[in-house]
């Protein structure tokens, strides 16, 4: 499943959320490279509810499986996971 279809459900109402892991590698995944504050910040955006988060088109290439967190990127990996971290922050 990918991360905006969760978001959506969350949104509908529908059980959804994302397991202590799969927050651990979704900030693994987006944190790298990124100075302490701005980790911090990541780490409390990605424990908020899902029917919080914003449905962006871009969630849909973050796939969650029960063992955890995968991003498919599209051209290049440190402008999209910039990118991801933005929409995160909602930046």
């Amino acid at each position: 499943m990918n991360l905006k279809k969760l978001i959506c459900d969350a949104k509908d109402g529908k059980p959804a959320a994302l397991n202590d892991e799969q927050k651990r590698q979704l900030l693994c995944l987006v944190s790298k490279h990124c100075k302490g504050q701005t980790t911090e910040k990541l780490r409390r955006r990605i424990e908020l509810p899902l029917s919080l988060w914003n449905d962006e088109d871009r969630f849909s290439r973050v796939t969650v499986e029960d063992d955890g967190v995968s991003y498919i990127a599209g051209q290049s990996w440190p402008d999209e996971m910039r990118y991801l971290r933005n929409l995160i922050l909602n930046k």
